[in-house]
């Protein structure tokens, strides 16, 4: 009768993943195949980057289990060969070991920019969001720059490991940079806002616009309604005239009407807002839209000269921030000490709906186009010849609205070793028309 050869299996473990610096176990186990009783040394072999102690015990006679435990430094998955001999018998397994990044936590605003009229509260949001498995509470803090004007309060200053606080912030006007910084013992990350303070007035917003040929309605609903934000303002020419019924409106027949002040404070946001003009009719209308304006005060929300149709088939919007696009400040320096027609052109500006976008003219017949960050953008310019420039910045934003304009002229010396000489800046303010 044919009987099978003594002999062993080998199985090897593989442990769960744990963090970067952590170690962890795998089990070897030694099974005796038809009454085995040898016995099994146990040696492995460590690949690059995983440390490993020695296998325990180091041997085992017939069947048993050993133990090895490893540990890296870097994240990643390890393999680790284990080999079993007992005489000329010889058996493999292998045990896969994973090591994830060190627990650790990120923290993000949203917004990154804030845009408020002065004594008014901004907010953002703070998250503090867990990395592999970290369980700590983080604790944060704000600092802003300047020092002064502007006042800041979290909602809480302990996270735990995922949640958020509320960052609020007034003052007076100006561009302030707000630090919020979450730590945990060692571990210290920031997160950055921008709060741009626009002067309050206190004023409402009106609108104002120009209607031409509004003069048909149906079943007591005008040919043109006008909306901001989703809210209507007026129906025209029944709504404001209290008109029933089917007809034309003699008044407004083929001739240009002037329509508001509208009050429309209740219905703005900070931020970008929305005007819609459109025609509710399926009947065949047409009208036209033109100098459209939002005011606040002194302060020019939205102004749009053009003239633009209306129909049932055709509507049209236009976008406005509050608080307004402004530039702060236009200003030309030296940068260069070895040749002093090197000019750095930086613009600041408040309020506005991001992205902006710079572009500079240097008056020489060149130009070119930047991103703002943080209510600046900066370019630097090399002038080729002595001369009196005209230099200018347009920085728009992403609101019909968007549009602001400054300049100011440099004067470029002869010699290239001379100074360059800067006036001050003329800005100049501009909406979009």
């Amino acid at each position: 009768m044919f009987t099978s050869a003594a002999d062993f299996t080998i199985a090897a473990s593989s442990p769960a993943a744990v963090t970067v610096g952590q170690s962890a176990s795998s089990t070897i186990t030694i099974t005796a195949v038809n009454g085995f009783l040898g016995v099994v040394t146990l040696t492995d072999t460590a690949p690059a980057g995983l440390v490993c102690g020695a296998i325990t015990p180091s041997s085992v006679t017939g069947s048993g289990t050993a133990t090895v435990s490893c540990s890296a430094t870097v994240s990643g998955t390890y393999k680790l060969p284990v080999t079993g001999t007992s005489g000329s018998l010889t058996h493999s397994a292998t045990a896969t070991f994973t090591f994830n990044g060190a627990q650790d936590f990120t923290i993000a605003a949203s917004p990154t920019t804030v845009n408020v009229n002065a004594g008014v509260s901004g907010t953002s949001t703070i998250t503090v969001s867990s990395l592999n498995g970290f369980t700590g509470t983080v604790t944060l803090a704000t600092s802003v720059s300047p020092i002064s004007g502007l006042t800041c309060t979290l909602s809480t200053t302990a996270v735990s490991s995922s949640g958020t606080s509320v960052l609020s912030c007034s003052g007076t006007t100006g561009v302030y940079t707000v630090m919020v910084t979450g730590t945990n013992g060692a571990l210290s990350h920031t997160a950055t806002v921008t709060f741009n303070v626009s002067p309050s007035t206190g004023a409402p917003v009106l609108l104002t616009f120009q209607g031409f040929d509004l003069d048909d309605f149906d079943n007591g609903v005008g040919q043109l309604q006008v909306s901001v934000n989703g809210h209507l303002v007026v129906d025209i020419p029944s709504g404001i005239n209290h008109l029933t019924g089917s007809g034309d409106y003699a008044p407004y027949d083929n001739v240009w009407v002037s329509f508001g002040p509208f009050d429309i404070t209740s219905f703005v946001v900070q931020g970008q807002n929305t005007v819609l003009f459109k025609d509710p009719q399926t009947s065949d209308h047409f009208g036209l839209v033109k100098n459209v304006t939002i005011v606040q005060g002194n302060f020019v929300l939205l102004h749009v000269e053009r003239a633009r149709g209306v129909f049932p088939e055709f509507s049209f919007s236009y976008t406005f921030s509050n608080p307004p696009l402004m530039i702060k400040d236009f200003t030309a320096s030296n940068s260069s000490t070895t040749d002093l027609r090197i000019v750095t052109f930086t613009a600041t500006y408040t309020g506005g709906t991001a992205p902006f976008k710079c572009n500079f003219s240097f008056g020489d017949g060149e130009s070119a186009s930047v991103a703002g960050s943080n209510g600046t953008c900066s370019v630097t310019h090399e002038y080729d010849n002595s001369g009196t420039f005209r230099a200018s910045v347009a920085v728009r934003g992403a609101s019909t609205s968007d549009i602001q304009r400054a300049q100011l002229t440099i004067t470029v010396a002869g010699d290239p070793s001379a100074n360059t000489s800067l006036s001050t800046a003329t800005v100049a303010l501009a909406t979009n028309s």
